[in-house]
């Protein structure tokens, strides 16, 4: 996703409160600006579902699992460095 803003979102245990039409809706409108979707662990379907969205809108959406929960801060510091070594303008 070179050249856009890319928005980092720490998930932790997310799978019943993700409202996935609502982040699919503002990408198709906003075609500058992209997710860094970062699972923290979670031990629900979280990362099934952060796949899931990554596939179906892979322009839009990007995803991280880290392997064991570290905390927001953590998850957070982790999906920017990833947003910067993708070379994204704005994080």
């Amino acid at each position: 996703m070179p050249g856009k803003t890319l928005i980092v979102v720490p998930c932790y245990n997310e799978s019943q409160r993700l409202d996935l039409p609502a982040f699919r809706r503002f990408a198709v409108q906003n075609r500058d600006i992209g997710f860094l979707m970062v699972n923290d662990g979670s031990t629900d379907s979280t990362e099934d579902i952060l796949q899931e969205l990554a596939a179906s809108l892979p322009t839009s959406f990007q995803s991280l699992s880290l392997a064991k929960n570290s905390g927001k801060a953590e998850a957070v510091r982790q999906g920017v460095c990833r947003a910067m070594e993708s070379g994204a303008d704005i994080v």
